[in-house]
């Protein structure tokens, strides 16, 4: 098997492999009559290991067409894999997660203007505080800071729950994305 690249071959099978994946991950967490409200600890943990192996499947995918298509060498095929898969299940963990739990309050004026108060915006501030620590503030020993961030997390668990863990956790890795890619912050080259 070769990918022309010229053509949108390998990128619609990209796509049908991705579909076919995560068709297959919903499926299982219906069949397997996981509640979306994450209630009880069987829920979560069911919906962890398919978080966890719906995006294996799929970076074995994703990085086995580069490798088809003579992109990638060998040796560069498990750290690759490990990078998409550890990138696809964070981004899985954190937003499915939020969506779920909220998914009924997503459009809710009564439920958004519970979000307009001093707390919130207190623990929103301090999650902005913690990433900018973690970016832009060093200790000359440890290093980057990255406790800061349990700070926030434990606040908001205390007085929200899970309902507001998933917000908080979602609002965090938004942060630390858009921080990455503003800094314009890239993988150093394995070469």
């Amino acid at each position: 098997y070769q990918c022309d690249w010229s053509s949108d071959v390998c990128s619609s099978d990209l796509d049908l492999a991705e579909a076919i994946i995560y068709t297959a991950a919903a499926s299982a967490m219906r069949r397997f009559s996981v509640d979306p409200d994450l209630n009880s600890l069987r829920d979560v943990l069911v919906f962890i290991a398919i978080a966890v192996a719906a995006p294996a499947l799929m970076a074995i995918a994703y990085v086995a067409t580069f490798r088809l298509g003579h992109l990638i060498a060998y040796r560069d095929v498990p750290p690759l894999v490990l990078e998409y898969w550890v990138g696809d299940m964070i981004g899985l963990t954190v937003i499915a997660p939020a969506f779920l739990i909220h998914r009924h309050h997503l459009f809710s004026a009564i439920r958004l203007r519970k979000l307009l108060s001093w707390e919130i915006a207190a623990q929103v501030g301090s999650v902005v505080l913690s990433i900018w620590l973690m970016f832009f503030w060093q200790d000359p020993i440890i290093g980057p800071l990255f406790y800061p961030l349990f700070i926030p997390l434990v606040w908001v668990a205390a007085r929200h729950g899970l309902a507001g863990i998933v917000l908080i956790l979602l609002l965090m890795q938004i942060g630390q994305m858009g921080t990455v890619e503003m800094l314009g912050i890239t993988v150093l080259d394995r070469k």
